[in-house]
Order: C-alpha cells, then sequence, then structure tokens
C-alpha cells in the first residue's frame, strides 16, 4: 500500500509544501445542510472545510460536528480521489524522512518472520541450505500463509505464552498502521481527517517500533544473544492500579473531568491526591507511591479541612511536584462566579509531612467577568447542585473561556512559585488555552513576597531559576470587553529569559507573525557543576545552540 501510495505521489508531483498539500486537499467536496436539512450545494465548502485542518488544531466536538454532522461529502471521480489521497497521506506522514522511518519499520517486522522462519528451516532441514535457498523458501511460506503453523522460538510454555504476548501486540500494531493507509488510499475521508491525527499517527508509529523491539530482544534471548544496545525492551514492569477517588468532603470539589490532574510522577514516585477522612484527618489527603513496586511510602493528609476558612473549594489546577515539595492550589468561588474569587496555595514537605508555606492570590478583574460571561451563557439553573455543576463531562473539548495554573522552580535555597491566568475572548475549547497569553504571578517563597508580574505571555520553559518567556508586543493587546491578552500564535511576540534569584532579564529576542516564522525551541538543565544551561534549537536546521 506504501509503495502504491508513492507512485500516486510522483504522479501529482508532491513536494511535501503546505500549498501543496492545501492544493490536493480541496479535490474533495463537501455541501452543508441547511437549516430545513436540506443540502445547500455551496460552491467551495468543501476546500474550505478540509484545507482547514493545515490551521485547527483541536479537533474538539464542534469541528467534527461541522465535518461530519451538518456536511456531506460528494462523490469525486477517481482523478480526483487519487490527488486527494496523495494529500492526506501528506499530511498524515508528515514528511519524506518520516515516510522513510515508516518503511523501515514496516520492513523491520519483515525481516523479523523471515529471519524467523529461516533459523526454523536451517533446523528442521536433514540437509544444510545456502542462505539465499533458505530466503526463498521463507517468502514463499509467507506469501503462501503456510507460516501460521510453525510454533515458537521458545520451547517452554512459559515462554510461549510470552512472545505470543509479544507477537499479539506487534500484529496489532501493524494493524493500526495498516487501517490508516487503507483509509487514505481507498476510503472516504474518516478518523484521519482529524487536524491532531498525525500526532496520533506518530504515537501508532512508536507503539510499532517499541513492540518490534522487544518481540526481536525476546528472540535475540531465547537463541542465547545479547539484544542490542538500543533495542533493549524486553523488561516489561508490571501493571498496576492506582485508585483516584472521588470527594468525600462537601467542602472541597473534585472535578471529575480533570481527574489525571491529581496524579503526578515525580523521580521514583507517583504522587496521589485525593478527598477524604474524618475529624482532623479530613482533608486533601496525598499518597506517595514507589513507581516500579506500586508500594505505598507516604500518605497522609497535607492540607487539613480545617485550615478552609471557606464554605466551597475546588481543585481547578494540576498538582505540582518539584523534589520534596508539593504544590496544592484550592480555588475558592472559582470556576462559579464570586466577588471574593481567589486561590489558597499550599506548600507541603512531602517527606517531613508538614506544611511549609500557604499563599493566597486573588483572581484578576479579568478573569471574574469572563466567569460572569460563561455563566450567563450557560444560564445554570439555581436548583444545579456543585456536584452537577463540576462533574457534567470527561471531556477535555468542553467550552471554557478561563484557566488557571501554578508551577514551582528552584535554584539553590531560594525558591519560587508561579501563578498563572488565562483569559478567553469567548467560549473555546480547553485545547486552545496553549495558543493564548497569560497573566503570571511570581513569587518568592517561603516569604511569599510578589516578586514579578507579567501580562501576555507565554511560558516557554521553566527551571533552576530561570524562567523563559514571550511577550506579545504593545502593538498586539487585546483591549477588546474584558480581554487583555493576545493568541500568540499569530502576532509579533518578544522572548525574554528572566533570572528569578536577581530579578534581571538576562537576554531577548523578537519575532514578527509567528505563523511565517519557525520560533526556536528552548530547553533549560542545570549542569552538574552548578551552571545553568539553556538549548536552543531552531526548526528546520542542522543547529543546535548551547548558552550558560
Amino acid at each position: 500500500l506504501i509503495t502504491a501510495w508513492r507512485g500516486r505521489m510522483k504522479q501529482c508531483h508532491g513536494d511535501w509544501s503546505k500549498e501543496k498539500i492545501r492544493t490536493l486537499l480541496t479535490a474533495r467536496k463537501v455541501t452543508r445542510k441547511d437549516a430545513s436539512g436540506e443540502l445547500d450545494d455551496e460552491k467551495g465548502l468543501g476546500q474550505e472545510m478540509d484545507s482547514s485542518v493545515l490551521e485547527d488544531k483541536t479537533g474538539g466536538l464542534s469541528w467534527w460536528f461541522t465535518q461530519f454532522v451538518v456536511a456531506k461529502e460528494i462523490e469525486i471521480s477517481v482523478e480526483d480521489r487519487m490527488r486527494y489521497s496523495v494529500g492526506r497521506g501528506m499530511f498524515v506522514f508528515g514528511s519524506l524522512d518520516s515516510l522513510a522511518q515508516l518503511d523501515r519499520e514496516i520492513y523491520g517486522v519483515k525481516n523479523l518472520v523471515q529471519k524467523f522462519l529461516i533459523c526454523v528451516l536451517s533446523s528442521s532441514l536433514p540437509v544444510s541450505l545456502p542462505y539465499p535457498v533458505l530466503l526463498s523458501l521463507s517468502k514463499l511460506i509467507c506469501s503462501s500463509g503456510g507460516g501460521t503453523r510453525v510454533g515458537w522460538a521458545g520451547r517452554e510454555r512459559a515462554s510461549q505464552l510470552v512472545e505470543s504476548k509479544y507477537v499479539n501486540m506487534v500484529y496489532l500494531a501493524v494493524l493500526d498502521i495498516y487501517n490508516v493507509v487503507l483509509e487514505i488510499m481507498f476510503k472516504h475521508a474518516a478518523e484521519t481527517i482529524s487536524p491532531n491525527f498525525p500526532e496520533k499517527f506518530a504515537f501508532l508509529r512508536s507503539t510499532l517500533a517499541r513492540n518490534l523491539a522487544l518481540l526481536e530482544s525476546f528472540h535475540q534471548l531465547t537463541g542465547h544473544e545479547e539484544p542490542q544496545g538500543e533495542k533493549v525492551h524486553y523488561q516489561v514492569l508490571k501493571e498496576m492500579e492506582f485508585k483516584i477517588e472521588t470527594s468525600k468532603l462537601r467542602q472541597i470539589v473534585l472535578q471529575k473531568r480533570f481527574a489525571r490532574d491529581r496524579v503526578v510522577v515525580s523521580g521514583d514516585n507517583i504522587f496521589i491526591v485525593n478527598a477524604k477522612g474524618e475529624d482532623m484527618e479530613a482533608g486533601l489527603v496525598l499518597a506517595v507511591h514507589h513507581l516500579k513496586t506500586g508500594e505505598v511510602i507516604k500518605q497522609f493528609t497535607a492540607m487539613p479541612q480545617s485550615l478552609l476558612s471557606g464554605n466551597k473549594y475546588t481543585m481547578c489546577t494540576r498538582l505540582c511536584v518539584l523534589d520534596e515539595i508539593v504544590c496544592l492550589s484550592l480555588s475558592q468561588g472559582y470556576p462559579k462566579a464570586s466577588i471574593s474569587s481567589r486561590d489558597q496555595v499550599f506548600l507541603v514537605n512531602w517527606v517531613e509531612e508538614k506544611i511549609v508555606m500557604k499563599q493566597t492570590v486573588s483572581h484578576s478583574s479579568q478573569l471574574k467577568d469572563a466567569v460572569d460571561e460563561r455563566e450567563d451563557y450557560f444560564n445554570y439553573s439555581e436548583s444545579e447542585t456543585d456536584f452537577d455543576y463540576l462533574n457534567t463531562s470527561d471531556d477535555d473539548n468542553d467550552m471554557v473561556n478561563t484557566s488557571l495554573g501554578v508551577c514551582l522552580s528552584r535554584k539553590g535555597n531560594e525558591l519560587f512559585m508561579l501563578h498563572s491566568e488565562v483569559v478567553l475572548p469567548e467560549l473555546g475549547c480547553m485545547a486552545e488555552m496553549d495558543d493564548w497569553g497569560r497573566h503570571v504571578k511570581i513569587f518568592g517563597l517561603p516569604k511569599g513576597l510578589l516578586l514579578h508580574e507579567l501580562v501576555n505571555v507565554r511560558v516557554l520553559d521553566l527551571h533552576a531559576g530561570l524562567v523563559i518567556y514571550e511577550e506579545a508586543k504593545e502593538r498586539h493587546l487585546n483591549r477588546k470587553k474584558h480581554q487583555v491578552l493576545t493568541r500568540l500564535n499569530d502576532c509579533d511576540v518578544v522572548v525574554k529569559w528572566l533570572d528569578l534569584v536577581t530579578g534581571k532579564e538576562v537576554f531577548q529576542e523578537s519575532f514578527s507573525e509567528a505563523l511565517q516564522t519557525q520560533r526556536p525551541v528552548y530547553s533549560i538543565a542545570r549542569h552538574s557543576e552548578g551552571d545553568t544551561m539553556v538549548m536552543q534549537y531552531k526548526v528546520g536546521q542542522e543547529l543546535i545552540s548551547l548558552y550558560r
């Protein structure tokens, strides 16, 4: 199938550019239903909808609704279907290098099967045969379907059970990729049309590579060979179950749809927070498990309910762990409208089982106004309970216009906490939040002093007391209604490096038209000798710069 697709690509002169992909995707024709349910043959609608995947990265519920519920695909010619399959394939595969890597992975599966059959033949035949003859026989067995009864590489029953598991994992991984290529080549647009499907396809490819390496390593160990260094994946950790419970306390609300935000892996441990307990033990209970064994290392009431002065608190931010410090943030009032909307942030030393700091962060007036607008839009009834309001869905595509976050950074004895708000001008999907600027407050701990307040910024990396962020230039600031933040993906920005210890800006660089100019990717690391290093990678260039 992939070879046939390459032939189509050559016929269509595919050059993997966005313009070429967009042109090929317009071969698909779609009509939209009007209010009466009749199809409206609006010219060019199909081109507009399908080519939009190059810009829309959310793939939210509203996007799927416009693609498949209120629209219908029109039959097109064989030539147009071929052109469309080439455009869809280039969109999914990503690049020629990625396609070549996929070829190698598929050939890896074929070679593994042939190598196994050659070993079986060489050990079973009464006379030794040259390798070319054995290779031809293995190909004949594969093409005729005669290899289904060959058996296993392992001799013991336990080894055969393990091998069967690995073989099934490889088979299912290949089947997933086969179905994707089959849809691209011959079927109407379905799952592959999703804006974020290239990321999913990359995951499918990585799953195949991992499972194939696992099976190869098993065969090498069975044959008393040493697995290759880059393919040592034969150690499978046991499956462990960790329970994420609903809140058992009326004063503390845990949002069901964000249950994964109460679980975080840090170092060799996994941290889970639940709201439960009785009397003085009631509150946020932190459980620390060893990642490899699942053994409970610590379990204690990290934040007692008795420390909360209000009637209702909600955990709206992700659990954050830095070394021995755990950051727990509870919102009072939010996500409902409240004049006293604010966050109570607790820093807990999980090793010593004690609270080391408590910080109150008031929400901005812009966030409060946005929450008012959201409530007016959905018109929540007075009879609705807090639990109904907060636990209505498990879908990340829920329509929201605000978000909160906290994170930690440390350099030496200096500890810093960053609190951020995002406010959208209108309701959008959760995935859209990353595209917008934030209102960030930086506190020095444990005194809790406000060190910096940044507006309309997006944090690119934070580590070792250094924060790298991009900031919208003044002429792009949005002054519409309550909105003071800007969509940073499509405006001029300034990238700044801020040393939190000294409070000084150490570097800055400007970029214009973010959609047209690929901005660098930054990564901060702490050198073993104590120096802070910054890696800068410019996309599309074979160059990585290191700064000290």
